[in-house]
């Protein structure tokens, strides 16, 4: 399920073009190998726009979701039904657990990100002020748990 329109476009012009996109992948150079089989993996998978699919229901017939953030990073994360909160009294999701902050936007995948860890959280180096920066400029915060609930309990949901 996306909300990005350029992904869902790119599936269904694969979906109505599978020849063709995959000849074009084929003739993606040789060293590049893991990224074409990447490529036609995200190109076959089943992309779905959230109208006519709730989370809810998925989950509790499935017990799991993956979930791609950011289709050219390629964030993939798998979510995991763990309980069910038959009393839950708010009209709007609220985080239970959590650690470590997450990525900050465009940082170049999981191999940009540990270079951006690394530069971040050292001061000694070169350019840890230029990341700084960088990464307020993305917006990237030190995961807080209460920040993160005030701020769900204030996004329109439908």
């Amino acid at each position: 399920m996306t909300n990005d329109d350029e992904a869902y476009r790119e599936y269904k012009y694969y979906k109505n073009n599978p020849k063709e996109i995959e000849e074009q992948v084929k003739n993606i150079p040789e060293e590049f190998e893991e990224l074409k089989k990447r490529r036609l993996e995200n190109l076959k998978t089943v992309i779905r726009k959230p109208v006519s699919i709730k989370i809810d229901k998925y989950l509790k017939k499935y017990g799991e979701l993956k979930y791609t953030y950011d289709y050219g990073d390629n964030w993939q994360f798998l979510i995991t039904l763990e309980k069910i909160v038959e009393n839950y009294s708010h009209g709007y999701p609220t985080l239970v657990a959590g650690k470590e902050t997450a990525p900050p936007e465009d940082v170049g995948g999981l191999g940009g990100y540990y270079n951006f860890l690394e530069i971040y959280q050292d001061p000694e180096h070169s350019k840890h002020e230029q990341m700084k920066t960088w990464a307020e400029s993305q917006g990237y915060k030190e995961f807080d748990k209460d920040r993160i609930n005030r701020s769900l309990k204030f996004i329109k949901y439908k």
